[in-house]
């Protein structure tokens, strides 16, 4: 996480070039999102969890940019649900929404993790990889509104 924070202080000394009102994020968008650091879940236990969104659709999305969701280990599968997007342009204007969305791996396929603790032939507790590669599908319109 503090390599992020470095590039976003790095980021704000760059004298921006325009100015962004908002971000609009459609119901039915795909947003893929690299895990920031590992992370270990238990069995019914949320967890808050931070991505570096890469993309939104085909577009790119601006430079420094967080996803925040929560992760479930439920069963024998882990649940991952988007809560929050908070961009920085690059006019150094901070952009900030809530959106909703569930995680999938390539082709959505479960989201892979490994089972460290097993009871009764069911998971306990779970690790995800730092730098997983994950794509949300976002399920509600959203807009990404200036924060001051």
């Amino acid at each position: 996480m503090f390599k992020y924070l470095v590039k976003v202080m790095v980021f704000a000394a760059v004298p921006g070039v325009f100015a962004m009102d908002s971000l609009a994020v459609s119901a039915g968008s795909t947003v893929d999102a690299l895990l920031v650091n590992a992370v270990t879940v238990e069995r019914d236990e949320p967890v808050a969890v931070v991505f570096d969104p890469q993309r939104l659709n085909d577009e790119t999305l601006p430079d420094y940019c967080l996803l925040t969701a929560q992760v479930v280990l439920d069963g024998e599968a882990v649940r991952i649900t988007a809560q929050n997007l908070l961009c920085i342009t690059e006019a150094q204007q901070v952009l900030e929404g809530t959106i909703e969305g569930e995680a999938f791996a390539a082709n959505q396929a479960p989201v892979p993790f490994t089972c460290t603790l097993s009871r009764a032939d069911a998971c306990q507790s779970a690790v995800l990889a730092e730098e997983l590669i994950l794509q949300f599908r976002v399920q509600n319109d959203a807009r990404l509104q200036p924060q001051r």
